[in-house]
């Protein structure tokens, strides 16, 4: 498995940042659930964590989504 550039962009966000949150708060993800391979789509990356979570893939983007708001609002204040 070759991994990719962790500090860039995924689903539009810093996925170190995004990975670590995404840890805490679902607990059936493992750090290697979180890796980025190569060639990986970010499609590839929801569908991964979907079948982990047994949460919907629309549903998984809307709590990223969320997730992504309240760490942004926070750091803002």
């Amino acid at each position: 498995m070759n991994k990719i550039d962790e500090s860039v962009n995924h689903l539009g966000y810093d996925w170190k940042m995004l990975s670590t949150k995404m840890k805490e708060r679902y607990s059936d993800l493992t750090t290697y659930d979180l890796v980025y391979e190569e060639g990986m789509s970010d499609d590839d990356m929801i569908s991964k964590m979907s079948k982990e979570t047994s949460i919907s893939d629309d549903e998984l983007r809307r709590r990223i989504e969320d997730l992504h708001q309240s760490f942004a609002s926070r750091l803002e204040k």
